[in-house]
């Protein structure tokens, strides 16, 4: 890998000009929820296009024609152009979506754009304007494609004329460009028989073959059971077998099963030099199976060189540590002591504090599971003699801690010397008992002192208490909050409330409240899932409730976060590993789920609070910077370019075996690269990806394009502005986890 630092312009690259025309960068909320905007397409021009620029599209004049003069009958010489030999063709790593606006071509665009490649979407769906054409696909006068992927909505591609069809398909086998068709019907066309079975696929088993998990899938185990969670049908497609390989066609099945009578659900269809990986099941981005599957349809589309990162990622905080939370009254459907009129009578369970067993239960869990509990702790509630603050610190050097000021004080009001005495405090404690922290984390109490506290706002006087402390990175809650911000120095965490509730110690209270909350009036339930749109309302839950649907359901929603590119960490409280230990039953069934699936090449991470708040603040930045970064694969080099005037960090992914100065994860080699303004690193990727160079045949547009005159190839090119760019606002319906979650946990 080296690092060349330059002028702003590359002789390997498109054109400021080409990449202003055609050019969009993903949104980013600083969640990890990234919405890929769509793009208008140039209107059509006549000629090639070419460049002039300084991305070095155009031959030198005296490579561009050559004369012979051969006599006629008349001895009257005759001129003819032949065009210059092509060079290794360049291919700009960024992934065209034709967007017809179904739920697979969105789910789709917004993976991509998840793990960071840059996406164009085009709309292609009714009332589209524009057309696309061979000028934006490619520059064939230097030889440059301007996508190394495209995703459509089936292999038919409706809603594009016949012209742009065959665009596509020339333009993907001129420069090896694959292709995802999200949905189709399985026939001929895509190497395939007609459906042996069609209709609902919920809780369908599925199985990769070997040469899916020997290649881009080789991150899952193999075998998978589609979603059944729901009373109607989630799934729907087509059970199909491949036809016989013909002289020009093959079709390799990659994910199959052997319910209906078995098949195939998804391959490859090679015709000529085009590939398409086809799939006849219908999916979408809630659904787990999509979520499991994405990243090897993106490996594969993008031959395993990208500007992206691939995690798999949780971290689940324990707050409220040394002091007691209340419990839930289910005679009262209220909290003792928290809510008016809610005394509890003598022998009510009205509080819940960890006890010693319940440290050495925390720390075995650990070592059996590799995953911490972070520890998020008022030290206003360790006390000498006191068991549970002996075995605390007798385990502190086993346990990741986190300050939670010093006595879980409402941050909204208090004044800025008194926020710093509560954040130092706690400190100060922790250096006293060697307890070994981040000072640069911090949750307050409650999220109190922030949008996401009681009461609604900022306290001005906070943003200075941290930058007197030291703190950088500050929890908010994301069911209020679910984009990171800046609050002064620092910056926000946003983690995500389990609903395994903070007043709630024992498996018969939860389900009593999680009842309360989530049933009709008619139910007996407070009615809330009926006002609130966010909410839907179950059956009420019976003394199985526990295990058999809380469980599951908090389990399912933990792991769509960990799988689905989303760093937010989780949080619960002290109350929930005492009593029943109600939160270990979760956490099993999610690492069950997770470890089921998933295989040893992608283990689950378990960074810490700073560190998921550094991969929000990596990628919120990749986002808005990626417009001035180039990445381009010639042969088997890759070339990222920054021509912006700031340095910026550049997510990429490229095979095992290539010298870039990552980490293994998922069967390829990742990391974040930082390049200075002005500046390009080189990774060379040990082979080639695959990416092919127009052959040279006369009738090809990249031959035509470089025979034409140089002032003619000039003059295609588009004018500055033809691409317009719409980024559509975040909503709940695009955040990752905005779906099925219940109201936050106080605390």
């Amino acid at each position: 890998m080296s690092i060349t630092t330059h002028g702003g312009s590359s002789d390997r690259g498109l054109s400021p000009l080409q990449r202003t025309s055609f050019r969009t960068v993903a949104a980013i909320a600083f969640t990890g929820v990234i919405t890929a905007p769509l793009v208008g397409i140039a209107t059509a021009q006549t000629g090639s296009l070419g460049s002039s620029g300084s991305g070095g599209s155009t031959p030198p004049t005296s490579s561009s024609t050559s004369t012979s003069t051969t006599p006629t009958s008349s001895t009257t010489p005759t001129t003819t152009t032949t065009p210059p030999p092509a060079r290794e063709a360049t291919v700009e790593l960024r992934v065209l979506v034709l967007d017809n606006g179904t739920p697979f071509v969105g789910a789709l665009a917004e993976r991509l754009a998840a793990e960071g490649v840059e996406v164009d979407r085009v709309d292609v769906g009714p009332g589209r304007t524009g057309s696309i054409t061979r000028e934006m696909l490619a520059d064939d006068a230097s030889t440059s494609a301007r996508y190394m992927g495209i995703v459509s909505p089936s292999a038919a591609r409706g809603g594009i004329t016949p012209e742009e069809h065959q665009i596509l398909d020339d333009f993907a086998a001129d420069y090896g460009i694959r292709e995802i068709a999200a949905y189709n019907w399985p026939s001929a066309a895509i190497g395939m028989g007609g459906p042996s079975f069609s209709g609902e696929l919920d809780g369908l088993g599925v199985n990769l073959t070997t040469e899916a998990t020997a290649g881009p899938w080789s991150y899952l185990d193999g075998a998978l059971t589609f979603d059944d969670i729901a009373p109607g049908p989630e799934s729907y497609g087509y059970v199909s077998s491949p036809l016989a390989d013909t002289g020009s066609t093959s079709f390799r099945p990659l994910l199959t099963t052997p319910d209906h009578g078995g098949g195939t659900l998804m391959g490859v269809y090679t015709s000529g030099d085009r590939e398409q990986l086809v799939l006849t099941v219908d999916m979408n981005q809630y659904q787990q199976q999509f979520t499991v599957l994405s990243h090897g349809m993106i490996s594969w589309l993008t031959r395993g060189v990208s500007t992206s990162m691939y995690r798999n990622t949780f971290n689940v905080q324990v707050d409220d540590v040394f002091l007691t939370d209340d419990e839930w009254n289910p005679e009262g459907n209220c909290t003792f002591l928290a809510d008016a009129g809610c005394a509890p009578d003598e022998g009510d369970l009205a509080e819940s504090r960890m006890g010693a067993d319940d440290v050495a239960t925390a720390t075995t869990w650990q070592d059996a599971n590799g995953v911490k509990l972070d520890m998020t702790f008022n030290a206003f509630g360790a006390k000498e003699d006191d068991p549970l603050t002996r075995a605390l610190l007798e385990s502190r050097a086993d346990l990741r801690w986190i300050n939670h000021t010093w006595d879980h004080s409402n941050l909204d009001n208090l004044d800025q010397a008194r926020i710093t005495d509560q954040i130092q405090r706690n400190l100060d404690w922790a250096e006293a008992n060697q307890v070994t922290l981040n000072p640069a984390e911090l949750v307050t109490g409650q999220h109190s002192g922030l949008v996401s506290g009681p009461s609604r706002e900022d306290n001005p006087a906070l943003a200075p208490a941290l930058t007197a402390t030291g703190v950088t990175w500050v929890a908010a809650d994301a069911s209020v909050e679910a984009v990171q911000r800046r609050v002064g120095d620092a910056l926000t965490v946003p983690r995500h409330p389990m609903n395994i509730f903070y007043n709630t110690s024992t498996e018969a209270n939860a389900v009593d409240e999680y009842n309360w909350i989530y049933t009709s009036r008619a139910d007996g339930g407070s009615g809330v899932c009926e006002s609130n749109p966010a909410s839907t309302c179950i059956s009420p839950l019976g003394p199985d409730g526990f295990d058999g649907y809380i469980v599951p359901q908090e389990a399912r929603h933990a792991l769509n976060h960990a799988i689905g590119m989303d760093p937010r960490p989780h949080y619960v409280h002290q109350s929930n590993i005492t009593g029943d230990g109600i939160l270990y039953p979760v956490l099993n069934a999610f690492l069950a789920n997770y470890r089921s699936v998933f295989s040893p090449s992608a283990p689950l991470l378990n960074p810490t609070h700073a560190e998921l708040g550094r991969e929000m603040q990596r990628r919120a930045a990749w986002a808005a910077a990626a417009e001035d970064v180039t990445a381009t694969v010639t042969g088997d080099t890759l070339v990222i370019t920054n021509r912006g005037a700031a340095g910026v960090d550049v997510p990429v992914t490229t095979p095992e075996g290539s010298d870039l100065t990552g980490t293994g994860y998922a069967g390829a080699e990742s990391g974040w690269l930082t390049i200075a303004p002005g500046a390009s690193v080189t990774v060379e990727l040990g082979s080639e990806p695959g990416f092919r160079t127009p052959s040279g045949d006369a009738d090809e547009p990249a031959v035509a394009a470089r025979a034409l005159p140089q002032a003619a190839r000039a003059g295609a090119a588009p004018a500055t502005g033809q691409g317009s760019v719409v980024i559509p606002p975040i909503n709940e319906a695009t955040r990752v986890g905005a779906m099925g979650e219940g109201p936050s946990a106080i605390g």
